[in-house]
């Protein structure tokens, strides 16, 4: 049993390790998501804004007069970028959404 308990230690500890180089990683790429979103400037902004999980490319192109393709070339930039996930809509299309 005493074994057991060292091994749960030992596994616990690598656990915790493993956890503060994530949270490194991930506080890392979130400063760079956030420094490329202050320079979005005009429409894409808007469009940033209405990335909700629940407005299509479609409707946002339409709300803000401009095209689809603007808007999905936008919200691709923005997946690469950590800013935003697709999640899914109505049908088989998929709804862009902040992260941040």
């Amino acid at each position: 049993m005493n074994d057991n308990l060292k091994v749960m230690e030992e596994m616990l500890r690598v656990l915790k390790d493993i956890r503060r180089g994530i949270s490194l990683l991930g506080s890392t790429q979130q400063k760079k998501a956030l420094e490329s979103l202050n320079q979005v400037r005009g429409k894409r902004k808007k469009m940033y804004k209405m990335f909700n999980g629940k407005t299509s490319l479609e409707e946002i192109a339409k709300r803000l007069k401009t095209t689809h393709e603007n808007v999905r070339l936008f919200s691709i930039e923005c997946q690469k970028n950590g800013l935003v996930e697709f999640v899914k809509g109505k049908g088989r299309l998929k709804y862009p959404k902040k992260i941040i």
